[in-house]
């Protein structure tokens, strides 16, 4: 069977383009990041936005000042956030235990200012923006 040059060339046209297109193409991508990839890498995070993918902690709410206070963490590992300043109205007592997305600025190597929070709703993600 004899194969057409113009066909191989195509095919590695095609081949190359993918490879050069995909280059430094993350692998996973939802756009969250880990607590523990956070927690392990501060310093890539520190002053930038991040959308950290976590649990709400049980019985780690508190307010101050009018603001809440809480902790997420990673579903696999003991590494935590604190996430300082939310002042949404978002009933929080009611995802204790649930999985959550806080979209902020990590202020500290372990403490995270919320400007959005994405919770499960029905099978899908709803946004509560926080109003700065």
């Amino acid at each position: 069977m004899k194969i057409d040059k113009k066909y191989l060339i195509g095919a590695l046209v095609i081949i190359t383009a993918l490879i050069i297109g995909l280059w430094g193409a993350p692998i996973s991508l939802d756009g969250y990041t880990d607590i523990s990839e956070i927690t392990q890498n501060p310093d890539e995070y520190i002053n930038q936005s991040v959308k950290a993918d976590g649990v709400l902690k049980n019985n780690s709410i508190e307010t101050v000042d009018g603001e809440r206070n809480f902790i997420i963490k990673d579903s696999e590992t003991d590494d935590q956030l604190k996430v300082k300043g939310y002042t949404g109205s978002l009933n929080l007592d009611s995802l204790q235990g649930e999985r959550i997305i806080i979209n902020g600025k990590l202020i500290t190597d372990n403490t995270i200012e919320p400007k959005e929070i994405l919770t499960p709703c029905r099978d899908t993600y709803t946004s509560t923006k926080i109003m700065i």
